[in-house]
């Protein structure tokens, strides 16, 4: 198998600044904005965490999902009502 024609990891000459280097940044963040991002982020994730277990244990205690009609059901879901629940990353 031949060598490789050129080596990627190391350059051909040392490179100095304006030698085409970038000598400014190429991204930058706004600090408040991705941490606001960030913890909504958060936010959602664990109220969709907390309405799956919810919901899960509903269809545990009546014995069927959502609209099931099976003869082992052992109760009815009479709706639901919303419930508020304050983190650091805001309400759910």
């Amino acid at each position: 198998m031949a060598p490789p024609r050129y080596d990627w990891k190391r350059p051909s000459k040392p490179l100095t600044p304006g030698d085409g280097t970038m000598s400014h940044e190429i991204v930058s963040f706004d600090d408040a904005e991705l941490k606001e991002y960030l913890g909504d982020l958060v936010r959602r994730s664990v109220e969709d965490a907390l309405n799956a277990l919810l919901d899960a244990e509903a269809d545990q205690i009546v014995n069927a999902g959502r609209h099931g009609r099976t003869d082992e059901r052992q109760a009815y879901r009479s709706g639901h009502y919303g419930r508020n629940l304050t983190t650091t990353s805001g309400g759910t």
